[in-house]
């Protein structure tokens, strides 16, 4: 995962390479580990007006800027491999995508491959071409397990420490309990002490038969 360190310094060097606007912020909207010591960063752009509106710059808009020769080379220098455009399908775009099955794909693979969607609202089916293709989607997998599996360790043990604490406390309640058992007792005998003594020499009482 990138420092928050080289995260400012990718942040800063995207925004020298957009010519140092001071008018354009560059915003940082996920991060995501990828296999091969590789990380997936997700920034977009604002544009603020002089009359203090603002305004998102269009990721196709960005990725052609990006794009340019000696635009690229200034981004390999700073260790950006690629860069790619996520853009939100029209429905119509979506429907015309998901209408026919793409080239090399069965048509019956691809209409189960949409059945099988998890997702539908965010998600479509993606073919897998080639072994190459098949290899990245193993190792982000593989990628991803070993990150769920990371937070489900940290999780676990929250719990177990969560459970000792429980346990510490719930020892402690008891040992307050006894010594406020022994404190009652102590003050009840230092009340039957004071009574007696005050009623020492005088007659029983009616009420104290």
């Amino acid at each position: 995962d990138l420092s928050h360190r080289v995260l400012q310094h990718l942040v800063e060097s995207l925004r020298k390479i957009l010519g140092s606007n001071q008018t354009l912020t560059v915003n940082v909207d996920g991060v995501k580990a990828l296999p091969n010591d590789q990380t997936e960063v997700i920034v977009y752009v604002v544009e603020r007006s002089p009359n203090g509106t603002s305004k998102r710059i269009p990721a196709t808009t960005l990725f052609s800027y990006l794009e340019q020769a000696n635009v690229k080379v200034q981004l390999t220098q700073i260790g950006v491999l690629m860069s790619v455009t996520r853009t939100e399908l029209s429905p119509a775009q979506l429907k015309q995508l998901l209408q026919n099955a793409p080239a090399g794909v069965d048509p019956i693979i691809w209409e189960q491959a949409k059945v099988d969607n998890p997702d539908p609202e965010k998600l479509i089916p993606v073919p897998m071409v080639g072994f190459k293709e098949l290899l990245r989607r193993l190792q982000i997998q593989e990628q991803m397990t070993k990150q769920h599996q990371t937070r489900v360790d940290i999780i676990s043990n929250d719990i177990s420490e969560l459970q000792k604490n429980q346990a510490t406390t719930v020892a402690k309640i008891a040992q307050y309990k006894r010594k406020l058992m022994d404190l009652s007792h102590r003050v009840l005998q230092v009340l039957i002490k004071q009574e007696i003594q005050r009623t020492s020499g005088y007659a029983i009482q009616v009420d104290e038969e």
